[in-house]
């Protein structure tokens, strides 16, 4: 009877053994995360800030003050080549534009007539001669000057006619209002096509060629556009702000309704064909003291130290170019004093756990 129940006491605590034996184990067992790594699609890009603008546009500048006597056009309405943007009221301009030339003559004579009546002045007082005597002599000599000279205009348009078809940006001029010397009266671009000119960092100049491909997308949109380089300047401009900048084009070549001159965008140009790699998260990465750099794979329930060799580094991890096959069980930042060529227990993916 009491074999009996030895025998039996015996089995069920092998049983409860058996069962504990493999959780005890596992508990004994430094605990890991850990990847596969696969093939990705990589390439080398440069991403810059740069602004939208037309591929055709035009500017009118005034060679001389104008008065309009219409301006048919506004802000957003469509021209074409030749279309009148303004009609001038030449006759009301020469008209003013003449007197208010003779007037700046005149003063600026009587300005120089008076500080040579104050010299003569001085002179006649040294030699006892009255003022009164003074004015009688020069009262003849400023009668010529009581009539206002005449002024010569220049050339006054009839009429100002858009150089392209496009949308009136900007303008200038308002009905009956002398518009200023110099200054822009109209602007038009044409949205038919549309380029980014941005400014390239001196030290990532040399990468960059014409004929570079581009992804483009503007500041607070989520579509994007597909680009070339299609101008590269030959010169750097250095605003005394930091590292000098070249500037270059990129052209849209996938552009639509959306776009509009002036837009802010950022362009990632492809510096090298896409090609196909294998990436590492930083944290697997490990270097030892000879700069050797190295993974840990997980082979036979065992940590085990892989030499690899890696390439270029994104912000999503580094390329490893030999040393590792994608699929490989590669440990998730272990602990190395712990995991080192001992048995160790896969807890989960690390980008599962991300998840």
């Amino acid at each position: 009877m009491r074999m009996k129940l030895f025998l039996t006491l015996f089995t069920v605590g092998v049983i409860l053994l058996a069962g504990c034996l493999p959780q005890l184990f596992l508990s004994s067992l430094c605990s890991v995360q850990y990847i596969r790594p696969v093939e990705q699609p990589y390439s080398r890009r440069l991403s810059c800030e740069g602004v939208v603008r037309a591929q055709k546009s035009a500017e009118v500048y005034l060679d001389t003050p104008v008065i309009p006597m219409e301006v048919p056009v506004s802000v957003g309405d469509w021209v074409g080549e030749g279309d009148s943007l303004a009609v001038i009221d030449v006759s009301l301009t020469q008209t003013v534009l003449a007197h208010s030339g003779a007037v700046a003559v005149e003063k600026e004579a009587k300005s120089g007539l008076s500080q040579q009546l104050e010299d003569l002045y001085a002179l006649a007082e040294s030699y006892q001669i009255g003022r009164d005597q003074v004015d009688a002599l020069a009262q003849g000599y400023t009668s010529g000057y009581q009539q206002s000279p005449s002024v010569e205009v220049g050339y006054i348009p009839s009429a100002i006619a858009s150089p392209i078809q496009g949308i009136v940006a900007k303008v200038n001029l308002q009905e009956n209002i002398l518009s200023g010397k110099g200054q822009m009266a109209f602007s038009v671009v044409d949205p038919s096509g549309y380029q980014v000119v941005i400014s390239i960092p001196q030290s990532q100049a040399d990468d960059v060629y014409e004929g570079c491909q581009a992804v483009i997308r503007c500041n607070g949109q989520t579509k994007e556009y597909n680009g070339t380089l299609t101008k590269l300047y030959p010169t750097a401009e250095n605003s005394g702000a930091g590292e000098a900048t070249v500037t270059a084009e990129v052209l849209i070549e996938d552009g639509d309704s959306s776009l509009r001159d002036g837009y802010a965008a950022k362009v990632d140009l492809l510096l090298e064909e896409e090609r196909q790699v294998v990436m590492v998260p930083f944290e697997s990465v490990r270097q030892d003291r000879e700069n050797i750099e190295y993974v840990y794979v997980f082979e036979g329930g065992k940590a085990i130290r892989r030499d690899i060799e890696t390439g270029v580094e994104t912000a999503e991890g580094v390329e490893v170019l030999a040393g590792l096959a994608p699929g490989e069980i590669v440990l998730f930042d272990p602990d190395e004093p712990a995991v080192s060529h001992n048995f160790v227990y896969l807890r989960g993916e690390a980008n599962a756990d991300a998840d």
